[in-house]
């Protein structure tokens, strides 16, 4: 059986057609279906958990049609489940969001037929994922990102945001985080930070922008925060961008969309299995583009081969 976790909302509408390729596509290969449509009053977490009641079997898979705020919904409620992590279907994703984040680097294709090629060939890959806990206890796992700053400020912003419905009509959903990252970077309020990394060592910044754990190299719709992120040697590549003026951060950001700003005055990189980020005032925080309100300190742990798909 093919449990199929639909977001029609996805990428402005775009992902309910995309289901109706893909139902054709299943009825034509015979393949056996049942669909769980997510709204407002009934989102992905609920349909993950509707699926586990029906107690589905190892044989049996778990298919995500939807964006990266989908498939991190979804991660989170198979890790918040009872049931164990050995018995939860194998997991099939279909990209139909704006940034698509997740399916880039994993080079996972947003075509219907690929995707029934995968669930034929039931190969198994791993990549990591990451959790976030703010000073309070409260915890979500992400797959591709955790920032604080103004990368997420601008999440927060593109979640209900007119302009990422236009360009996403106009198929350039893409530069949604561009554009609004330019209307925020006016706004965007600066702090001093200290950071302390698992080798024990503190270091502190003085005017932070933002700092963002990156698991995968992408994040904003392809922008390629950490070129040389491996999701797969559990650890987080994190940028740190500090101590600079804000019209400076101006050229970084087109430096960003293809890597080239690693070498950039002010823009600081690590690598680490955890990492705790302590703020002198209230900041903006995202887990995959999802809001996790205003925090002064969270801590964040990386967990190798945390994601297991096909």
């Amino acid at each position: 059986m093919i449990y199929v976790i639909v977001n029609p909302a996805s990428k402005s509408g775009m992902g309910k057609k995309k289901w109706e390729t893909l139902k054709q596509k299943f009825n034509q290969n015979s393949m056996v279906y049942e669909v769980f449509l997510t709204d407002k009053k009934n989102g992905a977490s609920k349909c993950v958990r509707e699926t586990l009641n029906r107690t589905p079997s190892k044989s049996d898979i778990l298919c995500v049609l939807g964006g990266d705020g989908t498939m991190n919904e979804v991660l989170n409620a198979l890790r918040l489940s009872s049931a164990p992590a050995s018995s939860h279907p194998a997991l099939a994703y279909l990209p139909a969001g704006s940034s698509n984040d997740l399916a880039r680097a994993l080079d996972i294709s947003s075509s219907p037929d690929e995707l029934i090629s995968r669930i034929k060939a039931c190969s198994e890959n791993m990549a990591d994922t990451g959790i976030v806990t703010t000073k309070r206890g409260k915890s979500r796992h992400f797959c591709v990102s955790c920032g604080i700053g103004l990368d997420a400020a601008v999440c927060k912003e593109a979640l209900d945001s007119k302009l990422k419905d236009a360009l996403n009509r106009l198929r350039l959903g893409k530069l949604t985080y561009a554009g609004i990252a330019l209307k925020q970077l006016v706004s965007a309020p600066l702090a001093d930070c200290h950071v302390i990394l698992d080798d024990g060592k503190e270091r502190h910044f003085s005017r932070l922008l933002f700092a963002v754990a990156m698991i995968h190299p992408y994040e904003g719709g392809g922008i390629r925060m950490a070129p040389m992120a491996d999701c797969r040697d559990g650890k987080f590549d994190i940028m740190i961008i500090a101590g600079l003026r804000k019209w400076r951060a101006l050229y970084l950001l087109p430096l960003a969309f293809f890597g080239l700003h690693t070498g950039a005055k002010n823009v600081y990189f690590f690598k680490s299995r955890t990492l705790t980020i302590q703020t002198d005032t209230p900041m903006v925080v995202h887990a995959d583009g999802e809001y996790c309100g205003m925090q002064q300190e969270i801590t964040l742990s990386c967990q190798k081969s945390g994601l297991k798909f096909l």
